[in-house]
């Protein structure tokens, strides 16, 4: 072995362990804990990861009658065939590209792979991967098109055509515009998402990581903050407005969910539940006086980020005055398994003498009204001790406010006992 090719492989080997460290610790240590390790091929788009001697690429093989071109900046180094097998030919650095044309059906799309060949038969090693979306012969960020423009090229763009024609412009007729969007996204996500592993230590090179979710759309699964993105951009996409949250980075724990507004109050969204893994039945409570003061110092940080993202660091605000007194009523975003198997997501409120019930009759019960995200939850495998505290804290402070109007429903139930005529 040449001494440059043993600089080279030991530079790529300290590379590669910082970079699976800092995806662990930074990027979400709680999200992979009690996971398999994942498989050591190009399918986990780990940083660096040897992919064989040789490799086949389709970044576009859910569309067999999409055509694409497949090239190399430089063939000196490596070679692609017409069928997306790559071929080293001698050691360097090279970037591969699959190109799709304007069609009657689809704008143009481009995905990259950037990897290193090694010496001594070592072979391929991925290094990073990007995709480029164009709309009139012009390459576009999602987001920087008004939503209405946006929402139509859609429709000429793979995976997120069927969103828009499947789902949303189904349910929008039949529901307010947020029911109708979230249960859109709702349905949309536990049909089309199928793979629950998070893991992922592939690192976006997009500008300021704001199309993250491109990736998520190849590969049906990634990180929390591809999760979160993506929501917010659904979200804009409907016409509605999110933002994207983080949880206070330590050691331990590291966290990215949504916030949304509806009629001035503000819900914390775990994006997991909508995209990957929805409960049959889940109820989430908004932020009170008490609560959202309690968030941005112990729960998330203290800025929030609005998608689209033209600059991340301009558009982010700092979180302040989202609560409302709940004492009188507490307006709850329920969604709920019907018997056809959809998703239905809906709006009610406690209030005194009313309590929201499900399909089958069955009241909403204090415990069910409660903050929590997958940090909170002991099955699913994301479960964080430094934040289960923080949420018992929170649904406490919660609780004082709400368990008064939950008394107030039990009493009047009571008296309706003793007068058959009916309620008082």
């Amino acid at each position: 072995m040449s001494i440059m090719a043993a600089v080279r492989r030991y530079i790529l080997f300290s590379l590669t362990l910082l970079t699976l460290l800092f995806c662990v610790s930074a990027a979400g240590a709680d999200e992979t804990e009690g996971l398999e390790e994942p498989e050591a091929d190009y399918g986990t788009f780990i940083s660096s990861i040897h992919v064989g001697q040789t490799h086949v690429w389709k970044p576009f093989v859910n569309y067999p009658d999409l055509p694409v071109r497949y090239s190399s900046d430089d063939t000196k180094i490596a070679v692609i065939a017409d069928d997306g097998s790559i071929t080293p030919v001698r050691e360097g650095a090279a970037t591969v590209t699959a190109s799709t044309p304007r069609t009657d059906e689809y704008e143009a799309c481009e995905a990259e792979m950037y990897f290193y060949v090694l010496a001594e038969n070592d072979g391929l090693y991925l290094t990073d991967m990007a995709k480029h979306f164009y709309y009139e012969g012009a390459e576009y960020q999602p987001g920087e098109l008004p939503a209405e423009t946006e929402r139509e090229l859609c429709l000429t763009q793979p995976d997120l055509k069927l969103f828009i024609e499947d789902y949303l412009n189904s349910w929008e007729e039949k529901l307010e515009q947020t029911e109708a969007v979230l249960t859109a996204i709702l349905n949309y996500g536990d049909q089309y998402f199928s793979k629950n592993s998070l893991f992922d230590g592939y690192t976006s090179s997009s500008e300021a990581g704001r199309t993250d979710w491109m990736q998520l759309l190849y590969r049906r699964e990634g990180l929390c903050s591809y999760n979160a993105s993506f929501f917010c951009y659904l979200m804009h996409l409907g016409g509605l407005p999110a933002m994207q949250v983080d949880s206070p980075v330590t050691e331990k724990r590291a966290h990215s969910w949504n916030l949304i507004e509806h009629n001035g109050y503000y819900y914390n969204l775990e994006e997991y539940d909508f995209l990957h893994a929805p409960k049959d039945r889940y109820v989430i409570p908004p932020l009170s006086e008490k609560t959202a003061a309690y968030f941005p110092g112990h729960i998330i940080q203290e800025h929030v980020v609005h998608f689209p993202v033209p600059g991340i660091l301009e558009n982010s605000w700092k979180i302040e005055d989202l609560g409302k007194d709940l004492s009188r009523q507490c307006p709850l975003l329920m969604y709920e398994r019907g018997e056809d198997g959809g998703y239905r997501v809906r709006f009610d409120e406690i209030r005194e003498g009313h309590i929201p019930e499900w399909l089958d009759g069955s009241p909403v019960s204090l415990d069910e009204i409660s903050y929590k995200n997958m940090e909170t939850d002991l099955q699913d495998g994301q479960y964080n001790e430094e934040a289960k505290p923080l949420f018992d804290r929170a649904n406490a402070l919660l609780w004082e406010e709400i368990a008064p109007l939950m008394k107030a429903e039990e009493q009047t139930e009571g008296d309706c006992e003793r007068h058959p005529g009916g309620r008082i």
